[in-house]
């Protein structure tokens, strides 16, 4: 499968075009303040269908030591009862990459696409703050491809992300894009 990937930016906070707050907005948590297995379970739910495999074979253990590191910080969307986002903030030197950023598809189209954005950007951008010794976030960069959800590159666009590059990449996935399949918890 070819995959078109966009590379985008934000050089200065004041780049963060904020989205209107939905009738209905979700709740953005540090994934800290969850049980640890939401977040794996939310990575897989949502990273199947947009080709999200580096941690499909990680356990429990696996996870809880990812999340303990310092330079990493994991945050979830929750709309009414559900958790239905999931977003990863990575600080690298001066830069703070957000590695992976997803609603399921089922809650897209609600508005809560670019309030999830907005703040997991406006996060990015005060992770110094919570990071010991990480210097001042300098760019706010991710990566979207041809695999993500059909309004992501024009949400991020118009939160003020600009593009830095274009690339193409033959990718192959365990299952198709969109398949249905169903996680479950490891005893």
């Amino acid at each position: 499968m070819l995959v078109r990937k966009v590379h985008l930016q934000q050089r200065h906070p004041g780049d963060l075009r904020p989205a209107r707050t939905p009738p209905e907005p979700a709740a953005v948590l540090r994934a800290d303040q969850l049980s640890g297995d939401v977040p794996r379970a939310l990575y897989h739910l949502i990273g199947r269908a947009h080709g999200w495999t580096a941690r499909r074979c990680w356990d429990a253990h696996d996870w809880e030591q990812h999340h303990a590191r310092p330079d990493r910080e994991i945050w979830v969307a929750r709309y009414r009862r559900a958790h239905v986002g999931f977003a990863e903030l990575a600080v690298h030197g001066s830069d703070v990459q957000i590695k992976y950023l997803g609603l399921m598809r089922s809650f897209q189209g609600r508005g809560l696409g670019g309030q999830f954005l907005t703040e997991i950007t406006r996060q990015a951008w005060r992770m110094h703050e919570r990071v010991a010794g990480a210097p001042v976030v300098r760019r706010v960069v991710l990566t979207t491809s041809s695999l993500d959800g059909p309004s992501a590159l024009s949400n991020y666009l118009a939160r003020g992300y600009s593009v830095v590059d274009r690339t193409t990449a033959r990718c192959r996935l365990p299952v198709p894009a969109g398949a249905l399949y169903r996680v479950m918890a490891r005893p």
